[in-house]
């Protein structure tokens, strides 16, 4: 039997997680002492290792639910657990073809960016964040146009600015011709 204390210390989870697992049916209610201290079982830290590894693998406390229920079911076989971690694998895979495009974009935001010096009005990446109606999603396609776009606009003003200097002062022109 153990006390709270001693099942959080034992888990490596606190108190407060185990009573929130009890709320959620994760962890099944617990005897009570004449005082009305909770009083835990073996079996309960076997079933806290268990939430916190499927966890640690990418599972929601909803589908850690699921996989409880499942475990304890005669009638289902290993298939069934394994069409589970088959389907988390597919949208792990999802999350990191987001996450690519989403570093991709900002990997080319920050390359076109022309960092210090500049004024903020020139940095292609305040200036996707702002490009964007409200709501809309930015991907890493919309960034690259976004860098690319004001990466073009900033090497026209250089031109410009450029141009503009050696019509200004045509005698320092000739003097190093």
């Amino acid at each position: 039997m153990l006390t709270i204390g001693r099942l959080a210390a034992r888990s490596g989870t606190s108190a407060e997680t185990i009573r929130y697992y009890e709320r959620l049916g994760l962890l099944p209610e617990p005897e009570r002492l004449p005082s009305g201290y909770r009083v835990y079982r073996e079996e309960d830290v076997r079933r806290l290792a268990f939430i916190q590894r499927a966890k640690a693998l990418g599972f929601t406390l909803a589908e850690i639910g699921e996989l409880l229920a499942l475990s304890a079911d005669e009638t289902v076989d290993c298939g069934v657990i394994r069409a589970q971690a088959r389907a988390k694998i597919a949208e792990i895979d999802r999350r990191i073809a987001d996450l690519v495009r989403m570093r991709e974009g900002l990997e080319e935001l920050a390359h076109y960016c022309p960092g210090a010096g500049r004024p903020l009005a020139e940095c292609s990446i305040l200036g996707h964040f702002f490009a964007g109606e409200t709501g809309e999603a930015a991907t890493g396609d919309q960034a690259r146009k976004t860098a690319r776009r004001q990466a073009r606009k900033q090497v026209r003003e250089e031109g410009r600015e450029q141009a503009a200097s050696a019509a200004a002062h045509p005698a320092s022109e000739t003097a190093h011709a």
